[in-house]
């Protein structure tokens, strides 16, 4: 059945301009419009960017926390995120662990291991989820409002807070970077020619806000700061898909589909995608790529033989 008022965007692990070589996807996507995007490089901040929403700017951390354990998390806590802390003549920079290299066993070993010999007497409590770590704590501290992912490689300088506020946040950066200093799996990790794991990035500290029911299209994600706005909005939040039959077939209405971390390769999904938009099933398609260019595309836009290609870059308006 047609859903001629149907809005998909779509996130996808690739490059405009692979995306653009994909066999069957190069003339179609060209017809469509290529735009560069300003949002930060998270899904949420994306999608928020898409949808015309302003994105939540406090509590990251316990939206993530909420979005892994799908529980309104108790209490203030912070993102804590292993990454390495890159030292030039006379600058600094971050880099987060690509995934899957910092296994959910080791985080949880590195942590067991501070909470002992940091915080065995203290109420700060490190906690792992997965490849993800947070710092619960009874009392509020200025912290980094941005994630590590959407600085990887770049200086950190400018996102840390500053001035008397950041005196906690100082203090905990300096403990953790000297405990994690010769840890026993960094000089491991070293050996094994991979980059140590010298600190924890403190971000997003407060609280979960309240339910704040919000009309929202169905997410199919498994991103979890994404989740964890959607289940805060009271909103339909399922499962990252591998198809996009898999949603159209659940849903009757806009919808949001994650496939960054789908097993099919990307020429397969923009097939789907392109086909799906081209039969009238949708009446809007938003592809969201990994390089934060994004293509619009409408059923009409096939017959758009006299559009001139647009550049690979997404330096197009």
């Amino acid at each position: 059945m047609s859903k001629k008022n149907l809005r998909v965007l779509a996130a996808l692990s690739c490059d405009v301009a692979n995306a653009l070589q994909a066999p069957g996807a190069r003339r179609w996507l060209r017809r469509g419009r290529l735009r560069r995007t300003h949002a930060g490089r998270n899904l949420l901040a994306r999608v928020c960017a898409e949808l015309d929403i302003a994105p939540p700017t406090a509590g990251l951390a316990a939206l993530r926390h909420w979005g892994q354990t799908r529980a309104r998390p108790p209490g203030w806590l912070a993102a804590a995120d292993p990454v390495w802390l890159q030292a030039g003549l006379d600058k600094l920079f971050l880099h987060q662990p690509p995934a899957g290299d910092v296994s959910p066993d080791s985080l949880a070993e590195i942590f067991r291991e501070l909470q002992i010999k940091l915080f065995a007497d203290d109420e700060l409590r490190l906690e792992s989820i997965g490849e993800l770590g947070y710092l619960h704590s009874p009392a509020a501290f200025a912290t980094a409002a941005i994630a590590s992912a959407d600085i990887d490689g770049e200086r950190p300088d400018e996102h840390m807070p500053a001035g008397d506020g950041a005196d906690r946040y100082l203090q905990l950066n300096g403990e953790l970077q000297m405990a994690l200093h010769e840890h026993p799996y960094n000089v491991q990790r070293e050996h094994l020619g991979q980059q140590p794991v010298n600190a924890l990035w403190l971000w997003g500290g407060g609280e979960a806000a309240a339910l704040l029911p919000r009309e929202l299209p169905t997410l199919f994600s498994d991103d979890p700061l994404c989740c964890g706005y959607w289940l805060q909005s009271a909103a339909r939040c399922d499962a990252a898909p591998e198809f996009l039959s898999t949603c159209l077939d659940s849903t009757t209405g806009d919808l949001i589909a994650d496939f960054r971390d789908a097993t099919r390769p990307s020429d397969e999904i923009l097939a789907e995608l392109g086909s799906a938009v081209r039969a009238g099933a949708i009446s809007h398609l938003t592809l969201m790529f990994a390089d934060r260019t994004c293509i619009d595309y409408r059923p009409g836009d096939r017959y758009r033989f006299w559009r001139r290609a647009q550049p690979a870059t997404g330096d197009a308006a």
